[in-house]
């Protein structure tokens, strides 16, 4: 993979099934995410929960926390974010 841009980890929220991770991304990478659609934080593939303005939300199951360098983060951590290709593929057939 590649690195396609750097997201900083707005916010981090428990309910009783997972975490909920916050992530500010520029309006460059944005514009191709959508609600389920994947990306990669540090290389950890995952499902996009909610899409905002200048933020994205993920949600983290138990195994993954568990599993991954998430459960150290805090806020304000910095990741490498890299888009799913599908998303660009689909994103520059619509814009022609």
């Amino acid at each position: 993979g590649h690195v396609d841009g750097i997201s900083i980890l707005e916010e981090i929220t428990k309910n009783e099934n997972a975490w909920i991770l916050k992530f500010s991304l520029n309006c460059n990478l944005i514009k191709y995410l959508a609600k389920k659609c994947s990306i990669a934080v540090d290389g950890i593939s995952l499902t996009v929960n909610e899409v905002f303005n200048d933020s994205f939300n993920v949600s983290i199951i138990p195994f993954t926390w568990e599993n991954t360098n998430l459960q150290s983060s805090t806020v304000g951590t910095p990741f490498n974010i890299e888009i799913d290709m599908l998303s660009r593929y689909v994103f520059r057939a619509l814009n022609k």
